[in-house]
């Protein structure tokens, strides 16, 4: 199974947990690769997808996913605004399906970076577009060695703009 089969199987059966992936014949791994304080996500086996399930929460002996489908909704939003913006695109993740009601999302599957001088480097590069089309000025060198700390832990300095 490719991803556009296992995208086309998804919007078809609308699962909504682990196992109706699954029974639909899109199976995910055992364990998660992340999760926050709204969603968990799992990758979908074999492919370059992963699946972002809101968490339930427990408000007066109640169970609610409300936060985390919201949460996820707000994610699709800004991602679709955030596309008008071409020089952006590459930067964004894709987004295969999302269901408000179940608070279900699909995306595309993007590996960790193996450090953070990696990271922050892969950083630079976007803030380094930003802020190009941002304000027509070029900077090329923001990488972990001119990025300091100003006022707090915060707060980003750019401490050399040479180049």
């Amino acid at each position: 199974m490719n991803v556009k089969q296992a995208v086309a199987l998804i919007r078809k059966h609308g699962p909504s947990t682990p196992e109706e992936f699954t029974e639909i014949g899109v199976p995910l791994e055992k364990r998660k690769i992340g999760s926050g304080i709204f969603r968990e996500v799992i990758k979908v086996k074999g492919l370059p997808l992963v699946v972002k399930f809101p968490i339930a929460e427990s408000k007066n002996g109640r169970v609610s996913y409300r936060a985390g489908k919201m949460h996820s909704t707000v994610e699709v939003k800004k991602i679709a605004r955030l596309r008008k913006f071409r020089k952006l695109r590459g930067h964004l993740p894709t987004v295969y399906y999302h269901d408000r009601k179940s608070g279900v999302l699909v995306m595309q599957y993007y590996p960790a970076f193996v450090n953070d001088a990696d990271t922050l480097r892969a950083l630079g590069k976007m803030v380094t577009k930003a802020i190009s089309h941002g304000t027509g000025i070029e900077v090329s060198d923001i990488h972990e060695e001119n990025v300091r700390m100003g006022k707090t832990s915060k707060h980003a300095v750019l401490i050399d703009l040479g180049y």
